[in-house]
């Protein structure tokens, strides 16, 4: 059965508390995201962590003419992103990419034009934001 993913999160459950930021697997929203573009946006996608920051970076193989920067699909994956984990934020981008630059996988070399580069981090607490502020 497909993950299903609304209000309270994937298949009706409410976000894990004790899930951590670099816990989450995106690629069903990445799925989701190549499927509603008809595979503009490939469903593969690097993932990086560096410190407390995990980046994930998507190939788009040509551009949308009515959104250049995807702003929608992007928020898609940032909303599910949030609803996966409790407390994180979430920083999304349009890289284009230089002409004639490809994304190979172990089958097929695709033609790309940018990425979507979706950043997630753990919030802290407000208890922490508020005595840091204090100083």
């Amino acid at each position: 059965m497909a993950n299903l993913v609304n209000s309270k999160g994937v298949n009706g459950m409410e976000p894990s508390l004790g899930k951590e930021t670099t816990d989450i697997d995106i690629q069903p929203a990445i799925n989701t995201v190549s499927k509603l573009t008809n595979n503009r946006i490939l469903p593969f996608y690097e993932k990086t962590k560096e410190a407390d920051f995990i980046k994930a970076q998507i190939p788009v193989c040509y551009e949308n003419l009515t959104d250049k920067k995807d702003t929608v699909m992007r928020r898609y994956i940032s909303d599910w992103i949030k609803k996966q984990v409790k407390r994180v934020a979430t920083d999304t981008r349009f890289e284009k990419m230089a002409p004639g630059t490809s994304y190979y996988t172990d089958e097929k070399e695709y033609r790309i034009i940018g990425c979507l580069t979706i950043t997630w981090w753990e919030k802290a607490e407000e208890d922490d934001w508020k005595s840091k502020n204090k100083d």
